[in-house]
């Protein structure tokens, strides 16, 4: 085979390698890139949300006033032989409130015991707020050793003396321990008390001439007393507790 035929024939078959070739690369499509992944453990970024409107602030609340402290009660007297009924009632329980008088016992006033002199008189004392006499003595012989127990009422003596609301039974004699009677605490209480006001007597058991008369006018005018009866004053009878602090509850507290 000459050298030209030979080319011919390699040519030949180049050109159908060449065309072979073309139709199998056409025959397959060329496969679109895929998309890349996600990488993994990543979330699409959250559209991030509106930030909250911030609260408005709580009114402080009151503050709780304190509550006042109560105030403690006054103990209750009870004296089982004072009944809230008893026309003394009122006056008894403001002489013990007062600090005028006190009871027989813790229980007991003993309305109907009798006073003495000087009861009367530190009555009367108490009842006026203690006052202090400028006096240092009494021309009384019949009284205790100034400052002994037993003169438990030397400040009121001293005082009523010095005033003028007692005077004695006798220039030397007080008579401390004598009962007072009602005509005795009338005068007591209106030498403290009188403007000099009279009216007329409605008592028939006080005469004109008797040295508390005036005393006894004046008191019933005043309404310190209103007598024993519409008619009677009953000036000798003897002056019970119940009777000596109404005669005070009357001239001091109302």
């Amino acid at each position: 085979m000459s050298k030209k035929r030979i080319l011919t024939v390699v040519l030949t078959l180049l050109v159908a390698v060449c065309l072979l070739a073309t139709t199998a690369l056409a025959g397959v499509a060329p496969s679109a890139p895929s998309m890349p992944s996600a990488p993994s453990g990543t979330t699409e970024p959250s559209t991030p949300s509106q930030p909250s409107q911030p609260s408005q602030p709580s009114q402080p609340s009151q503050p709780v006033v304190p509550s006042q402290p109560s105030q403690p009660s006054e103990p209750e007297m009870k004296f089982v032989d004072v009944a809230e009924g008893a026309w003394y009632y009122d006056a008894v329980m403001w002489a013990v409130k007062n600090g005028v008088t006190a009871g027989m016992t813790p229980t007991t006033f003993v309305p109907d015991g009798s006073c003495t002199r000087a009861q009367m008189v530190e009555f009367l004392w108490n009842a006026v707020g203690n006052p202090a006499a400028t006096i240092k003595s009494v021309p009384f012989t019949d009284v205790p050793e100034s400052g002994s127990a037993d003169y438990w009422y030397e400040d009121s003596l001293l005082w009523a003396y010095e005033a003028g609301i007692v005077a004695g039974t006798t220039d030397t004699t007080f008579s401390p321990d004598k009962v007072c009677t009602r005509a005795e605490m009338v005068c007591f209480l209106v030498r403290l008390l009188s403007d000099g006001a009279t009216d007329n007597m409605p008592f028939v058991d006080v005469p004109a001439s008797a040295w508390y008369y005036n005393e006894v006018q004046w008191a019933w005018a005043n309404g310190l007393t209103v007598g024993t009866s519409a008619t009677t004053f009953s000036p000798d009878k003897v002056c019970t507790r119940a009777e000596a602090v109404e005669f005070l509850y009357n001239a001091f507290a109302e």
